[in-house]
């Protein structure tokens, strides 16, 4: 599993969505909490008559929506940067109720969109910190030079006088020899800017050892035990995995919230 591009090393975003996608498959209920807030979101743009996404954002911090959002991420364990991501989910789920169309999209998807959708001026402007990623800028920066790759070629095909098979043939080794080199000449670009190759992540069950431990209140020997593992290790990866997300863990001795029986 890489969570990142193949140059730039690991991004925090991925990282983030990973978390946020493991956290919604084992423990629905919690977002379904968060979910039961879609209507307060929607009166309260009814009667403002704010729609735009940054705008309503930044309306609903200090409000008593607000408020609710940070007392359900302590109860449940969850870093203040998930707070910040879960009024996004809000007021996407408050635009696309409507419809039911998008009732269920998942908490990772939306705030991958939320990035994208808001510029890095505006983040820092309203104090957003959905990622603190330091491949962002270099990557940015190269965004802005990159050209659309096009692949053209003056060879026709007349059925008259050539073969399909080798034409094809012929036109598949021209478009790879074009996208090959649009790809390699764009990370001759990455790593001028010493961009490093962002390794693959082994161990995937780390993440959801993470939400076990710190959201679902499991310590690290009921881990260790159920998947085989050794106190030390689960321990070193959950920690590790933390850090990787910007998540402060939870003491030992605080549990999280048990399972909906």
């Amino acid at each position: 599993m890489k969570l990142g591009g193949d140059y730039g090393g690991f991004s925090r975003r991925y990282m983030r969505m990973h978390f946020l996608e493991l956290l919604e498959k084992i423990r629905p209920d919690i977002i379904a909490e968060l979910h039961d807030l879609v209507d307060d979101v929607k009166q309260i743009s009814i009667n403002t008559g704010i729609n735009e996404y940054v705008d309503l954002y930044n309306h609903l911090r200090g409000t008593k929506v607000e408020s609710t959002i940070i007392g359900w991420a302590k109860k449940n364990n969850l870093s203040p940067w998930v707070t910040e991501t879960a009024i996004f989910c809000l007021i996407f789920w408050s635009k696309m109720d409507a419809s039911n169309k998008y009732k269920d999209i998942e908490m990772r998807m939306i705030f991958g969109t939320a990035f994208f959708f808001i510029n890095p001026s505006e983040r820092e402007r309203l104090g957003i910190d959905f990622c603190n990623d330091k491949i962002d800028i270099p990557a940015q920066q190269l965004y802005k030079k990159i050209p659309l790759f096009h692949f053209t070629t003056k060879q026709k095909y007349n059925p008259f006088v050539t073969n399909r098979k080798w034409y094809k043939n012929v036109m598949r080794y021209l478009f790879e020899k074009e996208l090959n080199k649009y790809i390699n000449d764009l990370e001759v670009e990455a790593k001028k800017m010493k961009a490093i190759k962002t390794p693959i992540i082994r161990n995937k069950e780390r993440f959801e050892w993470l939400v076990r431990y710190q959201v679902c209140g499991e310590s690290f020997n009921q881990i260790a035990k159920s998947v085989y593992a050794s106190r030390e290790a689960v321990r070193d990866r959950i920690k590790e995995t933390a850090e990787w997300c910007d998540i402060k863990l939870r003491p030992p001795g605080k549990p999280g919230r048990p399972r909906k029986k």
